[in-house]
């Protein structure tokens, strides 16, 4: 069986919209016409990516969400921004936390990808803002590994990002 990836962000419009609502738009663009073939034009009109190229993605939105923010999965995300702001736990606690929380959720919800291993550093880091002001952040490096299970490749995946902005 051949799967087809598509890239983010998805066009949902197309996707929920009714029968009788997108005949009210221009088929052409639309389509989801109601003979054969209905669901084909949408498909046609969405991004296709690789399966890599689709676990990365998937990976960057489990690490850009925080628990709860995704109704219809409260669990989806992991707990990077539940230690946004937190000056106060110890370095080593809060990034064995956050590796733990993020290698659980690449299990828990990216199941193209086994043996999954999460490798981060977490560094302070002072920036100079616009006007002068001066603010210091919290710089996470996170590298996710692991193997695709699909074509057996070897996967790679390293994202950076700052969050905790302490202005002084």
């Amino acid at each position: 069986m051949q799967f087809e990836y598509y890239s983010l962000p998805l066009c949902l419009e197309n996707l929920i919209l009714k029968n009788s609502e997108l005949d009210k738009k221009d088929p052409e663009t639309y389509g989801f016409q109601p003979e054969a073939g209905k669901n084909e034009k949408v498909r046609k009109q969405l991004a296709k990516c690789s399966l890599q190229q689709s676990v990365i993605q998937h990976v960057h939105l489990l690490l850009t969400t925080a628990f709860g923010e995704f109704p219809a999965d409260e669990n989806f995300g992991c707990g990077i921004w539940e230690h946004d702001f937190d000056a106060v736990s110890s370095a080593h606690k809060v990034k064995e936390a956050i590796r733990q929380s993020l290698l659980q959720s690449i299990q828990d919800k990216e199941k193209r990808l086994s043996n999954a291993r999460v490798e981060l550093t977490i560094v302070q880091e002072e920036q100079s803002e616009f006007g002068g002001i001066k603010s210091i952040k919290k710089k996470i490096d996170v590298l996710v590994s692991g193997t695709l299970q699909v074509t057996n490749e070897r996967f790679q995946f390293r994202d950076t990002f700052c969050v905790g902005p302490l202005s002084y």
